[in-house]
């Protein structure tokens, strides 16, 4: 098990921490397709941004063997990107290397540090992913930063700028499949949250994922909104599993769609393992207020009262916060 901790932002520049966050990200994103490797989502590591906690403690908050360390500078049309891999229990450091590479080489320089990292810890990697990551050599520079700027944006519920930034990628480059994928998320969220009208939205959620899957079938993202329109909006439960399925299959690490898949287990009147799945989720996301209450939900499901309510009193003892609860954490959103 990995947590990839924030990247530090060298340029001492503001505006450039969505490249940085961007880089994490990728990271993140490649280390997951990795087997025997469970890989903590982004959303639980940017409480350490700024953290003095020593790397034994973030370790055991984490429940990780190892953490990746680093940092980006970006200068005019050049980036380096400084990666540390340690030990968590015994803060020991393993490997270290820094990369240099032009900003359309980018994608490059992040599989070279994944399967580096991957040696490193002999983790084996699916041979035909590392075909699959030997083709991207390069990404137009204008249309990948349109990109990083609406996972930015989404990442902060910003639909609307996401969509923005997304759709602007479509236009520059009708093939790039990320940008495709990141139209679908944005229509279906702003339709699943209720602030657009779902009849509208989820229609064009659909074409821009089936774009996405025709453009690039190992698109996670996109079989993730696929499977969720399938799910929640067509009933379709033989679609809706093969989507989720082949969703997860592709990134693992996923919390948000073991969340949609338990659900499909809990339409599918299999309650116990719906909640399996997203405590799966939750070991990836441990300190995400939403997996954290999906869980309470499926728990009830299966009548696990007193657990739930002793569950929520610690959580809420520990971080008043931390447990989202009911029109208060829709308002909030």
């Amino acid at each position: 098990s990995i947590a990839v901790l924030p990247l530090q932002n060298l340029s001492n520049n503001p505006t450039q921490e969505y490249f940085v966050e961007g880089m994490q990200d990728a990271l993140i994103t490649r280390l997951s397709r990795m087997t025997d490797l469970r890989v903590i989502s982004k959303t639980s590591t940017l409480r350490y941004q700024a953290t003095e906690k020593p790397i034994p403690e973030i370790a055991r908050e984490l429940n990780v063997d190892a953490l990746i360390e680093g940092s980006v500078l970006r200068d005019a049309d050049r980036v380096r990107i400084t990666a540390k891999l340690i030990r968590g229990a015994e803060d020991e450091h393993l490997w270290a290397n820094s990369y240099d590479r032009d900003l359309h080489q980018v994608l490059t320089m992040i599989n070279e540090i994944s399967q580096a990292i991957a040696d490193e810890i002999q983790v084996a990697v699916k041979r035909e992913e590392i075909d699959e990551w030997t083709p991207v050599t390069s990404v137009d520079l204008q249309v990948h930063e349109l990109v990083l700027k609406g996972d930015h944006s989404i990442d902060r519920f910003s639909f609307d700028d996401s969509l923005r930034f997304y759709q602007q990628a479509v236009d520059l480059d009708p093939d790039f499949a990320h940008a495709h994928a990141g139209v679908a998320a944005s229509y279906l969220l702003q339709g699943f949250f209720g602030w657009q009208e779902a009849s509208d939205t989820i229609l064009k959620a659909r074409e821009a994922a089936l774009a996405a899957i025709s453009l690039d079938s190992n698109s996670a993202a996109a079989y993730s909104c696929l499977g969720l329109i399938q799910l929640y909006y067509d009933w379709d439960w033989e679609a809706a599993k093969r989507s989720l399925l082949r969703a997860l299959e592709l990134n693992p690490n996923d919390a948000l769609t073991r969340h949609a898949y338990a659900d499909y287990l809990m339409v599918m009147g299999d309650l116990e393992g719906s909640l399996k799945q997203v405590r799966i989720g939750l070991l990836y996301d441990p300190f995400s207020p939403m997996a954290r209450t999906v869980v309470g939900f499926h728990m009830l499901l299966t009548r696990q009262f007193d657990e739930v309510i002793e569950d929520y009193r610690a959580a809420i003892a520990e971080d008043p916060e931390s447990v989202p609860r009911g029109a208060a954490y829709r308002e909030a959103l």
